[in-house]
């Protein structure tokens, strides 16, 4: 995982797409961002005006420190597709896809 990669994936394919700041709202929620001011405030700016308004320090920064390892998954450890922005927060913990995830708890 490259930061250079997140930051290309964070800004949206189409306009309508607002996967991923569903994502960021969602981690905000689940308080992911309260130790890191800085972190914190881009992902406030994220979902209230979107991250093409990140300046590329920011997209930067939030790339490196917001969205760690353990906050994002590039690909399904099984499937190997990427994982998409509205899947991530699932995939985060273990690293499937949900078409994966789920032929693996009807496996079981």
């Amino acid at each position: 995982m490259t930061v250079k990669r997140i930051i290309e994936r964070m800004t949206p394919a189409h306009e309508q797409d607002d996967d991923f700041r569903f994502y960021v709202s969602d981690l905000l929620s689940l308080g992911q961002f309260q130790d890191d001011a800085a972190v914190n405030g881009i992902a406030k700016l994220i979902v209230d005006k979107g991250p093409e308004e990140l300046t590329p320090k920011q997209k930067n920064l939030f790339a490196k420190y917001g969205l760690s390892e353990h906050l994002y998954t590039e690909y399904c450890k099984w499937c190997m597709q990427e994982i998409s922005w509205n899947e991530m927060l699932s995939a985060i913990e273990d690293d499937l896809c949900s078409y994966c995830r789920n032929k693996i708890e009807k496996d079981d």
